[in-house]
C-alpha cells in the first residue's frame, strides 16, 4: 500500500513531521504551522491528579509494506530520522519500504481530560495561555520501527559510497546497508514521523 493512503485511511488527522527530534511524543505541545516544539503539557498542569503514563505498542500496526517516496529538499527528513547534511540534500530524494509501525499514546489522559482545563488558562494565566492557544498538543505518535532506503539523485540511484558520510542519523536506532544502494533501519523506538493531537 502506498504511504499517504495508509495514512489516510489509518491514520486520519495525522501531522507528518519534515524533522523530528526525540521526544516529540504524547505530551509535547507543537506549533501549529511548523511544528517546532513550544513546550510540555505536564510543565503547565502541574496537579498531582495528572498522570502522564505513556503507552507504547508492542505489535506493529501495519499489514504487508508500505511504499512511498519523500524529496530531501530543506533539510527535510525521511521518516524523521534520516537527513543528509549541507546543500547535496537539495538534489535528493528517498523511496522507501516500512515493514513495521508502532505508536504511543497517553495512558490516562486525552483531549477531554486535558483541554478543559488547558481552557482555564485563558483567565487563571493568560501569558501560558497566550503561549499555546491555537496550537497543537500531542496525544500520539507514530514511529517507523523498521523501514529500507533507496536514494537517488535526479533519476539515477545513489549508494553507499557516496551517501555514508552524509548521512545524518536523528535516533539511536540501527542502520545497516544490505547492499551498496539498500540502507535499512530496525530498532527505531524514540523518533516520531508523524503526530496526532487536539489545538488549544
Amino acid at each position: 500500500m502506498k504511504f499517504n493512503k495508509f495514512v489516510r485511511k489509518h491514520l486520519g488527522g495525522l501531522r507528518l513531521l519534515n524533522v523530528s527530534l526525540e521526544g516529540y511524543g504524547p505530551g509535547h505541545i507543537l506549533d501549529r504551522k511548523k511544528l517546532r516544539k513550544l513546550g510540555v503539557v505536564k510543565e503547565i498542569l502541574t496537579g498531582t491528579q495528572y498522570k502522564w503514563t505513556i503507552n507504547r505498542s508492542d505489535a506493529s500496526i501495519t499489514y504487508g509494506t508500505i511504499t512511498g517516496s519523500k524529496s530531501l529538499k530543506g533539510g527535510a527528513s525521511l521518516l524523521g530520522i534520516i537527513g543528509l547534511s549541507g546543500s547535496y540534500a537539495n538534489d535528493y530524494s528517498a523511496d522507501f519500504e516500512i515493514n513495521g509501525i508502532q505508536g504511543s499514546e497517553f495512558k490516562f489522559q486525552s483531549q477531554l481530560t486535558l483541554q478543559p482545563d488547558l481552557n482555564q488558562l485563558r483567565s487563571k494565566k493568560p501569558a501560558l495561555w497566550k503561549l499555546i492557544t491555537d496550537q497543537l498538543v500531542v496525544t500520539e505518535a507514530f514511529y517507523a520501527t523498521q523501514f529500507t532506503a533507496r536514494f537517488k539523485k535526479g533519476s539515477s540511484i545513489i549508494g553507499k559510497a557516496d551517501l555514508e558520510s552524509k548521512l545524518k542519523l536523528n535516533a539511536e536506532a540501527e542502520l545497516t546497508w544490505e547492499n551498496e544502494e539498500v540502507l535499512q533501519i530496525t530498532n527505531n523506538q524514540n523518533v516520531p514521523f508523524g503526530v496526532r493531537g487536539f489545538y488549544v
